[in-house]
């Protein structure tokens, strides 16, 4: 289920889980992070926009593609 974030301005997955894997060693990925800044990559492999309006605007183009999809 979807539900919208006022916090991120963006549609999140409310019912998300996460799996967890008990390993003996951390894959801590030391030359692709710097540990002296913030992450910048998100670890859950999902698209999040940096700073989304706070009105977004829908114009025809938007359902341009699924109208021509199907038969009128």
């Amino acid at each position: 289920m979807l539900e919208f974030s006022k916090r991120s301005n963006t549609l999140e997955q409310t019912e998300y889980k996460y799996t967890l894997q008990d390993v003996e060693e951390p894959q801590l990925y030391r030359l692709l992070y710097k540990y002296n800044e913030v992450p910048k990559i998100p670890f859950n492999h999902r698209h999040v926009p940096m700073r989304p309006p706070d009105e977004i605007f829908i114009t025809d183009t938007t359902f341009r593609d699924g109208q021509q999809a199907r038969a009128p």
